[in-house]
């Protein structure tokens, strides 16, 4: 594939997940799955890392990222900004990706389209982290609670201990995990504060999964780029990320905007056409941000996509601005 960066961005597409070995084990094996893709090929211990999934059983969500929204990278780099503690996959851009369903509309995510059932392995691209999450250790990240419903963590832990022991032989002891597990099924019943336990359900998570990995890879201090290679094995070419730059690993990310160097070069009066620019654009982007689920081709010429009355006068806003 063409080497990722913010000035290709536009020519991809994207699934991140938080940071959970299961879904990326299977992921690896057998594509990004939707639930009714799942349940046809039998993956074992199948869910997903939200309780109100924004996308129907037979849908997968990824996202796009036109360049309008990296013209200006302070503007809002949203693939970094939003990826923290995430592992992002790289697909293909000749998907055949669906504007988001009707159902969504409550959402307003305008970078967010749908593939139908399956995105297979093939159109996996590339493996896309932070760089500044690439040497977190797995203590403090390898298991995360989004939501409240205390049924899907509850589901969550035993689903990530039986993956751990048929992938591994071993999660260790788990008796503090089940006495856990039973002191938040008493504050449910009895209506008591559970957000301590909460709290002590995913540390013992992690330390296990740390702990795990630690024998698995053999280091004391695993980290989550060191978890990423042990399950890729190579599959996949591995991309760091700063908020100035894409790299494939082993090779160094710049450091800066690039911007700000070409602009030290400029006369004044070019630097203050160049500020100008910049803060129309920075206008455009929060009247941009405003558009309804309509709009959401708006990023990429400001003129396609059918709009609501209040898009229109957004639409003509931009207009003048331009």
């Amino acid at each position: 594939m063409d080497e990722i960066s913010y000035e290709n961005i536009d020519l991809f597409y994207y699934h991140a997940i938080d940071i959970d070995f299961f879904r990326l084990s299977s992921i690896l094996e057998h594509g990004i799955l939707s639930k009714e893709a799942a349940s046809d090929l039998n993956i074992k211990y199948f869910y997903r890392n939200y309780t109100h999934a924004s996308c129907k059983e037979q849908y997968i969500s990824i996202s796009h990222f036109p360049q309008t929204i990296f013209r200006y990278y302070r503007i809002q780099n949203e693939l970094y900004d939003f990826n923290t503690n995430k592992i992002t996959f790289i697909l293909s851009g000749n998907l055949d990706a669906l504007e988001k369903q009707s159902h969504k509309k409550r959402y307003h995510y305008t970078n967010e389209r749908h593939i139908s059932y399956r995105i297979n392995p093939d159109d996996i691209l590339g493996i896309l982290i932070r760089e500044i999450d690439a040497n977190k250790l797995i203590s403090d990240i390898a298991f995360n609670v989004k939501y409240t419903d205390k049924e899907f963590l509850e589901f969550k832990v035993f689903s990530t201990i039986h993956f751990f022991i048929d992938y591994f032989g071993s999660f260790g002891n788990i008796d503090t995990i089940y006495n856990l597990i039973g002191k938040l099924r008493e504050a449910q019943i009895t209506g008591s504060p559970d957000n301590d336990i909460i709290k002590k359900i995913v540390e013992e998570m992690r330390k296990r999964i740390h702990g795990i990995l630690s024998i698995a890879l053999d280091t004391k201090n695993p980290t989550l780029l060191d978890a990423i290679q042990y399950f890729n094995q190579n599959r996949y070419p591995i991309y760091l990320m700063n908020p100035y730059d894409i790299q494939k690993l082993g090779n160094p990310l710049r450091d800066s905007d690039p911007r700000i160097e070409r602009l030290e070069k400029y006369t004044t009066i070019t630097k203050s056409e160049f500020r100008k620019k910049e803060a129309t654009d920075k206008k455009i982007f929060k009247l941009l941000s405003k558009m309804s689920e309509d709009g959401c081709n708006i990023y990429f010429d400001y003129l396609s996509g059918s709009f609501t009355e209040n898009d229109y006068k957004i639409l003509q806003k931009i207009k003048q601005l331009k």
